[in-house]
């Protein structure tokens, strides 16, 4: 298991179990906030039994927008890394694998090959999603789009905040990993992957397809 790989791992599990926590939270706090009645301990108890029950729906939409804006990052960024240090350790002439060479350069570059048409895909098409949050502060278009989901638009900055987050911290681990690798091809890697990823993001402007994203989560 590469650097990267491990240090996402272990930070991905607990942020997760936050968003999780906190997304239950945020559905009592709405309830609460709307009944102005002080509750007895047991009244409470049922409350929280009944949101747990009608914030499922609501609940699973952002949990929805942040696994669609983790699950290709993750997945997409270390299975990209993974396949550049195959190609990089057979240009230096080390096997990885008992099969001839030749059959280990047409798997290493498909491998390549298939992960960076994968990269191109998601982040050429939603790349923008992760500076949506910022956007909708910034544009008056985007913000205006937004607002149409009145009655899910806290929800809708509520899953983008953590999806960008996520986001970040992916970026931060790769650059850290870079920074702590002591071999030069680990040093390539991350490098590459850092630029891919904070190039696909930072000059994404196809800010339509990100929110086509969302509304396909809330669609009704």
């Amino acid at each position: 298991m590469s650097l990267s790989t491990y240090m996402i791992a272990n930070l991905l599990v607990p942020i997760l179990l936050v968003i999780a926590v906190v997304l239950f939270e945020y559905a009592m706090y709405i309830v609460v906030k709307k009944d102005k009645r002080k509750l007895s301990c047991r009244e409470a108890l049922r409350l929280q039994i009944t949101i747990l029950k009608s914030a499922i729906v609501d609940g699973s939409r952002i949990f929805l927008l942040v696994m669609a804006m983790t699950l290709p990052l993750i997945v997409l960024s270390l299975s990209t890394e993974y396949s550049i240090l195959l190609v990089i350790n057979l240009t230096l002439g080390r096997a990885w694998s008992p099969f001839p060479a030749s059959t280990e350069i047409v798997i290493s570059y498909l491998f390549l090959s298939t992960n960076l048409m994968a990269i191109h895909y998601f982040f050429g098409k939603y790349g923008a999603i992760y500076k949506l949050l910022v956007a909708f502060y910034k544009r008056e278009d985007i913000k205006q789009r937004l607002q149409k989901h009145r009655e899910a638009l806290e929800d809708i900055l509520m899953g983008l905040a953590y999806g960008t987050v996520i986001y970040a911290v992916v970026v931060l681990t790769f650059l850290a990993s870079l920074i702590s690798s002591y071999t030069f091809p680990s040093k390539i890697t991350m490098g590459i992957v850092i630029m891919l990823l904070l190039g696909y993001v930072l000059f994404n402007s196809k800010y339509e397809n990100a929110i086509g994203l969302v509304e396909r989560i809330w669609r009704e």
